[in-house]
């Protein structure tokens, strides 16, 4: 229930950003920055739970991180991004700070992905059967 919670949330948010740029861009100028806070925060706590779960797992396993979050999160703002650029060339309307911080969200979500694999990467640990066959080479 929490997951959908989540996600209802998340294209809700995503749905006005959309409804703000079409129909009033100075608007998007201004929401944009409340929408990278509302990824980010998304996403951080996702990250956060998944290590934490990740270290208290035993040597060699790790928690797997949500890819559909990421994959969800990336869609959404690629498909604002589009729109922001089709109403901007459409309308004449500048909205190069909302393009900015699309851009800027875009690139935050790939980081958090890569910040997830990597932070699960040194909380893993090694497992025995691993140390047993290091030491075997030796």
């Amino acid at each position: 229930m929490i997951t959908f919670q989540k996600y209802l949330v998340y294209s809700i948010a995503t749905l006005l950003m959309g409804l703000a740029i079409v129909f009033v861009p100075s608007v998007a100028e201004s929401m944009a920055p409340t929408y990278i806070i509302l990824i980010g925060s998304f996403l951080a706590i996702d990250l956060a739970t998944m290590l934490k779960k990740t270290s208290t797992l035993p040597d060699g396993e790790f928690h797997p991180i949500n890819k559909d979050r990421y994959i969800v999160s990336s869609i959404c703002t690629l498909l604002l991004f589009v729109l922001c650029l089709y109403i901007q060339a459409k309308n004449e309307v500048v909205l190069s700070g909302t393009l900015s911080v699309l851009g800027i969200t875009l690139m935050s979500i790939l980081s958090m992905y890569l910040g997830g694999l990597e932070g699960n990467k040194l909380l893993t640990g090694i497992s025995k059967e691993e140390k047993e066959v290091s030491k075997d080479d030796k």
